[in-house]
């Protein structure tokens, strides 16, 4: 257990300290994206409710904001698919590339469909296990 706190640890470049958000920044920053993305089409009847659904499955998967460079192949992602305006959807896909350049993600749904999204989509990234063994690391050594 101690070999992989320092293999972590070790990992954490300087400069990706002052990239790592604590678990506050991270649920403040969801919720304030997640509402301002939905604020314009609660009033539809369909997505009354949308908020707090949306929030709570975001929650529950420990998601964060992530905007496509934060965004890497096999990441697991929730995106906010306005397609039917009066009914928005969370949709659960896989990253299988990110091209930056043509400004495009490929994505594979659950389903087992691929489809391409773009990079100005509202995005929430599953946190992995690394990504919170740092947040409580960077936490335990900030008090």
């Amino acid at each position: 257990m101690e070999k992989e706190i320092e293999s972590i640890l070790a990992s954490i470049e300087k400069r990706d300290l002052c990239n790592i958000k604590s678990l506050d920044e991270i649920i403040y920053i969801r919720n304030k994206v997640l509402g301002d993305s939905l604020s314009d089409f609660i009033e539809y009847e369909k997505n009354k409710n949308k908020y707090s659904l949306f929030n709570k499955i975001l929650q529950d998967n420990e998601c964060e904001y992530a905007s496509i460079n934060d965004i890497k192949k096999d990441d697991i992602i929730y995106y906010l698919d306005y397609y039917i305006f009066y009914d928005i959807k969370l949709v659960k896909a896989r990253v299988t590339s990110v091209h930056i350049d043509e400004e495009y993600i490929n994505i594979k749904l659950e389903e087992d469909n691929y489809k391409k999204i773009k990079p100005d989509t509202i995005m929430f990234r599953m946190l992995t296990d690394e990504d919170k063994a740092k947040i409580s690391l960077i936490e335990l050594l900030n008090k």
